[in-house]
């Protein structure tokens, strides 16, 4: 039976960002428990999160004719090099890049977590809930953070929402954009006057957010939630014995891109692409499927931080 060859790419450093810890934590486990990925021969490069460096290592993998590549977290990254990949018929399976542009026809890319459009929904959906009419919405300087800022502003508009600029006198402050600086931008808020409720992005759904500040406001966050299915519970388990800790943001998503890797060295199939888009996949995440590249399957929640941790909000 022939050897699939997969990529597997994104910013490496888990100094940089927790998703790295995350990603590799996710293929630790994979290949300890999941059998069909015997079959498989993994090449790593890192893509720096960066569109440039994204390019250089989409085009090593092409050299090297890998039939699958799995990563590239940063939407940047992945738009970057998706579109060379499909070229060369060569999907890219992505456990967290959210830009909506992402999986259009021309990219070859299959999203396993929601994308932008669908968080910013959700998010105006909890803002309306709670009537709260006139939004600030700021980003940090990553690409995520900016397109989800531009997602959540023209949802917003849509629904008829006010977007109000800095000093607008608005019903809630939006921050999209990296863990740290949802963080800091939290902690900031704490340390002012305002007392506007702050709604934060997925990348802060982590345990690094920390807890509620003593004397913050209201603070919220929507995110991706945790899965439960049987085998869900069971790699979160994994997760626990081989690094004493809870799964974070991601790590189901990761687990999932692998299972359907091994699903696809098991199929002995040659035209993966074709395959992806019309086949169903067993995974932690459930039966899954993908329309136009999208998972039907992903979803938002909205969780308050309180001085406990995370607490699940039913809209």
């Amino acid at each position: 039976m022939k050897t699939l060859k997969v990529g597997i790419t994104a910013l490496f450093d888990p100094q940089v960002t927790r998703h790295a810890r995350t990603f590799m934590r996710a293929l630790a486990v994979a290949r300890s428990r999941i059998p069909g990925l015997s079959r498989v021969e993994f090449i790593f490069r890192d893509d720096g999160a960066s569109k440039e460096t994204a390019l250089v290592v989409g085009r090593y993998f092409i050299q090297q004719e890998v039939d699958v590549v799995v990563g590239h977290f940063s939407s940047d990254a992945a738009l970057s090099a998706a579109r060379h990949y499909q070229r060369a018929g060569i999907p890219l399976l992505t456990p967290a890049a959210t830009m909506d542009s992402l999986c259009e026809p021309a990219h070859g890319a299959f999203r396993l977590c929601p994308p932008d459009k669908q968080l910013a929904v959700k998010l105006i959906d909890f803002a309306i809930s709670r009537s709260w009419m006139k939004l600030e919405v700021g980003a940090d300087e990553s690409a995520h953070g900016i397109a989800l800022a531009s997602a959540i502003s023209a949802e917003a508009v849509k629904r008829g929402l006010t977007v109000v600029a800095s000093g607008g006198s608005p019903d809630a402050e939006v921050f999209a954009g990296r863990l740290g600086n949802s963080r800091e931008r939290m902690l900031t808020r704490a340390q002012s006057d305002s007392n506007r409720p702050l709604i934060l992005t997925d990348d802060a759904a982590s345990p690094g957010l920390g807890n509620k500040p003593d004397n913050g406001h209201e603070v919220y966050i929507v995110g991706i939630p945790a899965i439960a299915t049987p085998l869900s519970d069971l790699f979160s388990e994994y997760c626990c014995q081989h690094y004493g800790d809870e799964p974070e943001t991601y790590y189901m998503e990761c687990i999932a891109a692998f299972q359907i890797i091994s699903q696809l060295a098991e199929g002995g199939v040659n035209n993966y692409l074709s395959t992806l888009a019309e086949n169903e996949f067993e995974t932690v995440l459930g039966k899954i499927y993908f329309t136009h590249g999208e998972c039907r399957h992903s979803a938002h929640t909205v969780w308050e931080l309180t001085e406990n941790g995370f607490n699940a909000i039913t809209l």
